[in-house]
């Protein structure tokens, strides 16, 4: 594909208009998942040289870009953050966080120092206690195994809602695909018009993951495959049926398009106030007897189990959130 040539004309008096040229690649239009990369190019712009009043302008060859910086670079491990005026001891933070405290009269004058611990410290819902500082003492009895392994690809999704019509939101999901987005969570209905909604959509490149209403989830999911037909998908691509309305006839059919075809969906019970740990054993409840039911039809629980994803509430409570996806990656049957 040839390059898309970009002119932007300046005005020079008395010489007409030249031409600042910039080259670029494009994407495709018939493929409109390529990333957008621009090739290197030497532009020509007016000289800022030119005799006052001579009404003359001369081109000259300007290079873009800038040399490394090679030598302000520190040698590898020599960099610090940190200089000498910053280490402070815990007496010193806990001195520090007292008369704060005092100023709030959360201590009193005769308090000691060493109050703010439990002045600071706040339970969780599952009763867990958070210190308000991390400190490497606070691990001196703790055995960890380890950061656990990544499993797959990162992965940009973008959820579309019904919008004004599908070939609306086609249009809006092909700027996302466009934009560097690699799957789709679409809110759909049995009445969803497949053809304009996916139109353009390499559903073999791009998962889609459908949302639907509890009651028109399997019929939702039915129409998705009946349009698709024998055509590839995403192993990434979700039927997203509750797991408690999973039927043995949808699980062989998601089988056979190597697609999850169950969805649990722990985050309904985190908005209803549930803990964590609350969050967490529901969410194996349900996957259980999912396994349970389609074990019951003739479908082997190690082929139920790839066909069921979960999902989890994440919230700003970073360490607590990633607690407890870790404890899920242990307790879960995918």
């Amino acid at each position: 594909m040839d390059p898309t040539r970009l002119v932007l004309n300046t005005e020079v008096p008395n010489e007409g208009r030249p031409e600042t040229e910039v080259a670029g690649r494009v994407a495709s239009r018939d493929r409109p998942h390529r990333r957008w990369s621009v090739s290197e190019v030497t532009s020509k712009v007016p000289s800022m040289t030119s005799e006052a009043g001579s009404g003359q302008a001369t081109t000259d060859t300007v290079e873009g870009g800038l040399d490394d910086p090679r030598d302000l670079e520190p040698e590898q491990g020599t960099l610090a953050l940190a200089g000498p005026d910053d280490a402070h001891s815990g007496q010193e933070w806990e001195a520090a966080a007292a008369a704060v405290l005092r100023k709030a009269r959360r201590l009193t004058d005769d308090d000691p120092d060493g109050d703010v611990w439990a002045k600071l410290t706040r339970t969780t819902l599952d009763g867990v206690e958070l210190p308000p500082l991390g400190t490497p003492a606070s691990l001196e009895d703790v055995e960890t195994s380890g950061r656990p392994t990544r499993q797959g690809e990162w992965d940009i999704r973008a959820h579309h809602g019904r919008g004004p019509g599908d070939k609306a939101v086609n249009e809006d999901v092909l700027v996302d695909l466009e934009g560097g987005v690699t799957s789709l969570w679409l809110q759909v209905d049995p009445g969803t018009d497949w053809s304009a909604l996916l139109d353009g959509v390499l559903l073999d490149l791009a998962p889609v993951v459908l949302q639907a209403a509890d009651d028109d989830a399997v019929a939702t999911a039915e129409a998705f495959l009946d349009h698709v037909g024998g055509a590839a998908l995403h192993p990434g691509t979700g039927l997203g049926v509750p797991a408690h309305l999973a039927t043995p006839a949808l699980a062989r059919r998601a089988a056979e398009h190597g697609v999850l075809g169950f969805v649990v969906d722990a985050t309904t019970v985190h908005d209803r106030g549930a803990s964590d740990a609350q969050e967490l054993g529901w969410s194996i409840a349900v996957a259980a007897a999912y396994l349970r039911t389609l074990e019951s039809t003739g479908l082997a629980p190690d082929v139920a189990a790839t066909l069921v994803e979960f999902r989890y509430a994440v919230t700003d409570e970073q360490f607590a959130s990633l607690a407890k996806l870790r404890a899920a990656n242990c307790s879960t049957p995918t």
